[in-house]
């Protein structure tokens, strides 16, 4: 009873090979005219939304400032790294030359240098999160350029399974003026989304998650500005007194056009006091305060979902330096770093794939957080002392002047001990021999030369017993590191301060 039954029989073929399919495309998807048309929002809206509403634009600034800072770093594997760092990067030096000479120009045919060309693929990112790329070759099959093709022409094509059709079928199709212009590979065209969906070959971009708020700041706009074009609410109501008589509607009208004829486009004559009949009352109807709280919850739903705040965008109110400060941390991690690792990545995977190079990959600097010098002392200290790195290593990091390379140690009550003498067999035998020594005398101490034994046991002063000369305190009883210190002609014991002489 109560039994979940027996599965239904599957179809035959909409499991191709018994594998299933990565999601329920639409019937003849592959055959659709325009990209994007099986969406619920277009290419062309989103790039609408993102250039009508000026707070995505502001938003969508910060990033492409932000990327302008971005310095690209070739550097070897940390495998390859054997012993000097120094050493190694001038084994690799002209070929980490080469290669960064060729990414300072992404593209040559158009003229985009680096940072030109990672702005341009940031804000197709941003917009429509559709960033395709042509791998353009020269004669030789070498890499000559990598061309940005506006996504919003591409349309990714799928296979029966729904996934990318592998070569040599085609992944990818071009549509122009809603013709088929060309189709392409997956080793032909890359094609890059921020946000990767299992039901949807396209993109989610950050346009489209707010896209009903954008559409609200949007309408919004539009009355602030039919305000000042179509609006029918004068500056203020001037009413007549009430004196018991009544005026006409004759009246009223050569009333206004004495005062239009006073006032309107004279600055000088509105800037004098006039003097209107008793009884008159003036009522202002101009709203003044046009930026209102809901455009302010607007722009913050907005620079939320571009991982900012309001801050970022030069609004500095209710901000001090430590919020300040922290929030530009947040936007340096929930923005920057996961878009600094999508660029790298992708650097890296041009180098492996087409210069056959995998001795190498590709970082960015420039975009670090903001971080304490007193916090990274502090923690390079503990470190230090710990004996996790040596002192030359935390200088460099904090780059700061390193005159002498020192090994790692680690500090203790009796001084510093280096780890590369705990290493050595030699040493640590010699240490616990030492060891061993300590103990045999703490075992069977030695007869003191004066005074009994039973004082010294006791921690009696000698002055009660025998006191010795200053030769015999010399010898007998030495500092507490091993060394008779003199300090104005006296010998000071700084282990027994009433030995001292």
């Amino acid at each position: 009873m109560f039994s979940p039954g027996a599965p239904l029989t599957p179809q035959p073929d909409l499991s191709p090979g018994g594998m299933p399919r990565g999601w329920q495309f639409p019937v003849g998807y592959n055959i659709s005219v325009r990209p994007r048309s099986t969406e619920a929002t277009s290419f062309d809206t989103l790039r609408n939304l993102a250039a009508l509403y000026d707070g995505a634009m502001l938003c969508e600034q910060v990033w492409l400032d932000t990327v302008a800072k971005l310095n690209l770093v070739i550097k070897p594997r940390p495998e390859l790294i054997v012993g000097d760092a120094d050493s190694s990067d001038k084994k690799f030096a002209a070929d980490i030359a080469r290669y960064t000479e060729f990414f300072s120009m992404p593209d040559p045919g158009n003229g985009y240098d680096l940072k030109s060309w990672l702005r341009m693929a940031t804000r197709e990112t941003l917009q429509i999160d559709a960033l395709a790329i042509y791998p353009r070759l020269n004669r030789g099959g070498g890499l000559y350029a990598l061309e940005i093709v506006d996504g919003a022409t591409i349309k990714p094509l799928l296979d029966p399974r729904g996934r990318r059709p592998q070569p040599p079928y085609p992944s990818y199709q071009q549509f122009l003026y809603g013709v088929p212009a060309g189709l392409y590979t997956s080793d032909e065209m890359l094609y890059f989304r921020e946000t990767v969906r299992a039901d949807s070959p396209y993109g989610l971009s950050r346009n489209e998650r707010i896209i009903l708020r954008i559409n609200q700041a949007l309408r919004k706009e539009n009355k602030d500005l039919s305000r000042f074009t179509d609006g029918n609410v004068p500056a203020g109501l001037l009413e007549p007194p009430d004196d018991g008589s009544q005026w006409t509607p004759e009246q009223l009208l050569a009333y206004q056009d004495l005062w239009d004829a006073l006032l309107a486009g004279n600055d000088q004559a509105r800037s004098r006091v006039k003097v209107i009949q008793p009884g008159s009352k003036y009522t202002a109807t101009d709203d003044k305060d046009i930026y209102v709280d809901f455009d302010q919850f607007l722009l913050n739903i907005t620079t939320a979902c571009y991982s900012m705040t309001l801050a970022d965008l030069g609004f500095t109110e209710d901000v001090n330096k430590s919020s300040g400060d922290s929030q530009e941390n947040v936007f340096y991690r929930r923005a920057v770093q996961p878009l600094v690792d999508r660029y790298a990545t992708l650097f890296s995977f041009i180098l492996k794939k087409y210069f056959n190079e995998d001795r190498f990959i590709v970082t960015f600097a420039g975009f670090e957080e903001a971080e304490d010098f007193q916090a990274q002392a502090t923690a390079y200290s503990t470190l230090v002392t710990s004996g996790i790195v040596s002192p030359s290593v935390a200088a460099r990091q904090l780059k700061l002047p390193v005159e002498k390379d020192i090994p790692p140690f680690i500090l203790t009550k009796d001084g510093p001990v280096f780890l590369e003498d705990i290493a050595d067999p030699a040493m640590r035998k010699a240490s616990n021999d030492a060891k061993m020594a300590g103990f045999e005398l703490a075992k069977n101490p030695p007869t003191a030369p004066n005074g009994n034994e039973e004082q010294q046991k006791q921690g009696t002063p000698p002055e009660q017993g025998a006191k010795p000369n200053d030769d015999e305190e010399r010898s007998e009883y030495p500092d507490f590191f091993g060394v008779a210190v003199e300090s104005g002609g006296h010998h000071q014991n700084r282990r027994y301060p009433w030995r001292s002489g």
